[in-house]
């Protein structure tokens, strides 16, 4: 019997890892994916070379080990970086299978009656039993299984985890310092590649204190042990040495390096304690169990108190076993979901650990009584012990086929050919001849981006975030020097404003079509170029000269719009397959399909297609039951085609999805168009305050058709049409609200109604009739701003500025935070000579615009006029600091140079603030002449 034992032990500490390692390569390599996932799709780009723009941070081992990799032929990368994982996971289980058969089974009483093993590992013919269970229970887990089948790093992370919980194991067996010289090398990698090891590293620091005993404190193995582990940071280097070699990065080691701490520091500073305690309970605490040897007693010497110990420490024991195996079906409370979008594995990992312990413990107690007789426990007792013994087997059968049973069609979906399927389809309208696609989604954007990865195909990609960057564009001119112009160099992380990267986007434009991943709705760059639906992607072309009907008509062909509902149609059953799975790759690429069927419906019900636009909205609804944006638009439909207003009850619903993307512009993103008044008028308002009136046009004259009696949204286009110079239209759209304050308009409407009808007569040249309405209005409604504020338009843009300042002083009464009032107070009072308070208004106004270039360049005027000309540099450099393309600071300067006698800083100045000007500009060519004068002066 003796010998049985030895050879069954043998098995399970021997040869028991090696086949749980080939079984697990086996069962995923058969369900790796064999391209990217939307999990993946972030680390595996920057891995592989896809992802150029950004820093390769926070994942350096993952990076080192992909090098090679990146050698292969293109078609290969994926999948073999993939296979990494595969063969990662099977690693870890592998660990996991040694390290729950050395794991000790003489901790209470109970088990020390029952288990003689001289080193208190598990002395059974079913010892193999405990580490199968937590291998099982790890291994067909959902988050686990993810990860060992697509590229994210994590499993190379956990590998480095379970490696030195692994050697700790060994050490408390064998007692070889080599074991524990091992773990702290490998912690110091984890450290460097896994922000997780940094939190749990006091827990590592305890259980080496509590294996060592005394001896932790000898100077030769601390100093030793603190060499190695930090040896093992040097990993942290990788990245910013790689940095350093690549001669199109501009950004320096040590900033990359500060980067590459922050990205550790951040998640876990930010990672609320509460939920991290409360991981805990079902992966550290059980180990807890593990770590303590019990007493035989607690101080009660009586049979009736051992046998309550007895069955409180075996309630104990099931209660965590349950709430284990209850955590790998991922409810609310386990890593999954408390884990906001991280993995977690560890906890997964040590949950396991945990488990199989437990499984050892529960054979231990129910396998046999005690060798001697006086020790046997009563009959209750041992049905318990038989009860628990008899619920392992069953947990061993049961419990994985529940998990595979839950999870194996989850995996199938998310590692099959769905996410590639959805690139492909993003990809099927993009030109041949190649385009600039831009990106607001960053993640249909990358998944593009991987979509096209190693094909010949000229498609450049960037997101909008980094058009803003100079260190982005001087990486993209490395990249593709023939297609992309040079910034020069480059300090750090410069910005570039709005107004430039629209600039340069028009300057791009005329080499190679502009695309969209998204309709980049509420951007600046939608003034110059409308996005077009083609399918998944957006065709960015430019406006025609009479733009006035395009704005507001469908922006789709008829024939267009009717082929892509018939795809949408085409593809609903399979999609609908694939959602039913419960897979999240299903539910992102089913989020997407919503948003762009939504937007179909919504195009085809400007059209005044009711009926196919209903049907649109209801497979947006299949895809993503949470579209909130297509529940309205549903709702709207059923109320047009009931001959009512286009309003909707349902955006009250939009509070609570707003909460969750934090922004409008965040919602439309994610879910589509809002095609409902109120909403639109909304957006509109908007789009008018940001001076993006194209699209603030087209969301108001869309307001108004779905609503003809919004007399708001009618107010503001009136206003909108007025400020871009389209008079006619201004007044042709305010016409029906009459020329007097109107009948159901309150206070505030009737007023902003007068300003835009005498606005529109001051544009067309009646200047006293104008004046007169505006006067006139404001006695009507002396509360209200909206009159004034037109009196100050025309007063200062005719040189009145005593009566100008009049109106001003009267608004800053009724509206002390009026800001253009506040910005104009200062340049009137300055026309008035009355220099030292336009400064000081200025001033003012600066404290809560510290980042308005125009108020420094305001300011820095009035000192240049009173002569004060360090002033007036500093504050045109401030304003410079704020917006390098400010075109009056370089002007500005020049007058500062050549008022001091420095003719030769005032050329230079002017050249800039030339170059930044439109060439065939009535300023531009001004300039050009003054620079010209100046340079023929001697």
């Amino acid at each position: 019997m003796d010998d049985k034992h030895v050879k069954t032990a043998g098995f399970s500490r021997r040869s028991l890892p090696v086949a749980v390692a080939l079984l697990a390569l086996l069962v995923y390599g058969v369900t790796l994916n064999h391209w990217h996932s939307f999990r993946s799709l972030g680390p595996a780009s920057l891995a592989l070379g896809i992802d150029w723009w950004n820093f390769k941070i926070g994942h350096p081992l993952f990076y080192l080990v992909a090098e090679p990799i990146g050698w292969l032929p293109v078609a290969w990368q994926v999948i073999a970086l993939n296979a990494v994982s595969a063969l990662c996971g099977a690693g870890v289980l592998a660990l996991l299978a040694r390290t729950v058969a050395l794991l000790p089974q003489d901790r209470t009483q109970d088990q020390r009656l029952r288990n003689t093993h001289a080193a208190g590992l598990l002395n059974s013919p079913f010892d193999w039993l405990p580490p199968v269970f937590a291998v099982l229970l790890c291994g067909f887990q959902m988050t686990f299984w993810e990860h060992a089948t697509v590229a994210t790093g994590e499993m190379l992370n956990l590998l480095l985890f379970a490696f030195v919980i692994w050697c700790l194991a060994e050490f408390r067996v064998d007692r070889g310092e080599g074991r524990l010289r091992l773990a702290f090398f490998a912690y110091g990698m984890g450290i460097a590649t896994n922000w997780g090891m940094v939190g749990f590293l006091p827990v590592f620091g305890i259980a080496i204190l509590w294996l060592k005993g005394f001896s932790f404190f000898k100077w030769r193995f601390l100093l030793g042990s603190f060499g190695l582990l930090c040896a093992g940071m040097l990993l942290y280097l990788y990245d910013p040495i790689m940095a350093v070699l690549d001669p199109s990065e501009p950004t320096g080691f040590w900033d990359i390096l500060r980067w590459e701490l922050v990205s550790q520091r951040n998640p876990l500073l930010g990672y609320p304690k509460g939920r991290m305690i409360l991981l805990s309970v079902t992966s550290i605490l059980p180990l807890l169990m593990v770590a303590i040897h019990w007493p035989t007693n607690f101080g009660d010497v009586s049979g009736f108190g051992a046998a309550v110990a007895n069955l409180l420490f075996r309630l104990v024991h099931l209660v965590f076993m349950a709430a284990i195996v209850w955590v790998a079906f991922d409810p609310a409370f386990s890593p999954r979901e408390l884990g906001y979008g991280l993995p977690m594995l560890t906890f997964y990992y040590l949950g396991a650990l945990s488990a199989g312990y437990l499984a050892g413990y529960f054979l231990v107690i129910g396998g046999g009584e005690p060798l001697r007789k006086w020790q046997r426990s009563g009959t209750i007792d041992r049905v318990v012990g038989r009860v628990l013994y008899a619920g392992v087997w069953l947990a061993v059968l049961v419990v994985p086929a529940m998990l595979l049973r839950q999870n194996l069609p989850k995996i199938r979906v998310e590692n099959g050919d769905l996410t590639r399927r959805f690139a492909g389809q993003m990809a099927a309208r993009l030109p041949a001849e190649g385009a600039l696609v831009l990106g607001a989604d960053l993640e249909r954007l990358h998944l593009l981006n991987a979509w096209y990865h190693g094909k010949p195909e000229p498609i450049l990609f960037s997101s909008m975030a980094d058009l803003g960057r100079s260190r982005f564009h001087k990486r993209a001119a490395a990249r593709y020097p023939k297609l992309w112009p040079d910034p020069g160099k480059v300090q750090g992380e410069e910005t570039i404003t709005i107004a430039a990267v629209v600039n340069f986007l028009g300057g791009m434009s005329r080499s190679r079509p502009l695309w969209a991943t998204d309709s980049l709705a509420g951007t600046l760059l939608l003034e110059s170029l409308r996005a077009v639906p083609r399918g998944l992607v957006y065709e960015l072309k430019p406006y025609a000269d009479d733009a006035t009907l395009e704005w507001t008509g469908n922006r789709m062909e008829p024939a267009e719009l009717d082929a892509d509902l018939d795809h949408v149609a085409a593809i609903a059953e399979q999609l609908k397959a694939d959602l039913a799975s419960g897979s999240e790759t299903a539910l992102v690429v089913g989020r997407n399909y919503s948003a762009w069927v939504n937007t179909l419906g919504a195009e085809a019900q400007a059209a005044g297609d009711l009926e196919r636009a209903a049907a649109a909205f209801e497979t947006a609804l299949s895809f993503n039951p949470e579209n909130v944006n297509a529940r309205i638009n549903a709702d709207v439909n059923a109320r047009l085609a009931d001959g009512l207003p286009g309003t909707s009850e349902e955006t009250s619903a939009l509070e609570q999805e707003l909460a969750q993307v934090r922004s409008l512009s965040q919602l439309l993103l994610r879910h589509g168009p809002i095609d409902e008044s109120q909403i639109r008028t909304y957006l509109g308002e908007l789009l008018l305050g940001n001076r993006m009136h194209r699209q603030s046009v087209a969301e108001l004259s869309r307001a108004l058709s779905l609503n003809g009696t919004n007399t708001q949204a009618r107010l503001d286009l009136g206003r909108a049409y007025h400020e871009i110079g389209f008079i006619t239209n201004s007044a042709s759209v305010l016409e029906p609200l009459g020329s007097e304050d109107g009948a159901g308009l309150n206070a505030a409407q009737s007023a902003e109604l007068q300003r835009l009808l005498a606005m529109n007569a001051y544009r067309r040249g009646d200047v006293a009739g104008a004046e007169a309405r505006l006067l006139a209005a404001s006695g009507r409604h002396a509360d209200q701003v909206a009159t004034r504020d037109g009196l100050v338009t025309i007063y200062i843009e005719t040189g009145r500025f005593a009566d100008a300042l009049v109106q001003i002083e009267a608004l800053l009464r009724l509206k002390p935070d009026h800001q253009r009032a506040r910005f104009n107070l200062g340049p009137v009072l300055s026309s008035l000579g009355r220099n030292d308070e336009a400064i000081i208004a200025l001033t003012d106004l600066l404290k809560d615009q510290t980042n308005n270039a125009a108020l420094f360049g305001n300011r820095a005027s009035v000192y240049l006029g009173i002569g004060k000309l360090a002033e007036a540099e500093s504050d045109y450099r401030k304003a410079l600091e704020l917006n390098y393309t400010f075109q009056a600071g370089y002007v500005g300067l020049a007058e500062v140079a050549l008022k001091g006698g420095d003719t030769n800083a005032a050329l230079t100045h002017l050249d800039i603030a030339l170059k930044l000007m439109p060439a065939e500009s009535r300023e531009a060519k001004a300039l050009a002449a003054r620079l010209e004068s100046l340079r023929k002066t001697p």
